[in-house]
């Protein structure tokens, strides 16, 4: 089965100057031009992305990244799991996201799930039972137990904001080309 995960366009169009309120295609859409430019479509976060910047994702959180306890035991096909956070992490921050095993007492280690797009959790503050919710097409594929460890990335184009080269705090995903404003979508050249 084959998805529409790229746009070819024309560069006379000038579509990656998009800079819209209104959501027009996935995060991450890849789109590419006649003539090899590159680029993909996000959400920017913060402040306009400045024309010719290095554009990063939204912060990786240290304490969520990895070993995070699992609290409850999850069966295969299980979509949500329940964790023991460490830190406070802003509402729906990893919407889009990915979870990941890192320390599992089997064959789980590896194993990365899609987050929900939407929904997925309020605020996470330091403690059990905050409840991430998978995509239903990416549920649990081995049982996970009690104690053992995830972690979690954001989704990098949604909250995309400029890099500070002395200290990046995510992965760079592209420069900015056009003026994206702060809560709109856009491109961003990779």
């Amino acid at each position: 089965m084959a998805y529409p995960n790229v746009i070819f366009a024309d560069h006379s169009a000038q579509g990656h100057r998009l800079n819209t309120a209104a959501k027009k295609h996935p995060l991450g859409q890849k789109m590419v031009y006649s003539d090899g430019r590159k680029w993909a479509y996000g959400l920017c976060g913060a402040t306009t992305l400045v024309v010719g910047d290095l554009i990063q994702g939204k912060a990786l959180v240290a304490a969520d990244y990895t070993d995070v306890v699992i609290d409850v035991a999850a069966s295969v096909g299980d979509t949500s799991l329940s964790l023991t956070t460490t830190s406070t992490t802003a509402a729906n921050y990893y919407n889009g996201g990915w979870l990941h095993i890192n320390k599992g007492t089997g064959l789980q280690d590896g194993y990365m799930y899609k987050i929900k797009a939407s929904g997925s959790h309020a605020v996470f503050a330091a403690s059990a039972g905050h409840v991430v919710q998978l995509d239903v097409d990416d549920p649990v594929r081995v049982a996970l137990a009690v104690n053992d460890e995830a972690g979690l990335v954001p989704d990098e184009y949604n909250g995309m904001i400029q890099a500070i080269l002395t200290t990046l705090t995510s992965r760079v995903v592209g420069v900015a080309q056009t003026p994206v404003t702060n809560a709109y979508y856009g491109f961003v050249q990779t």
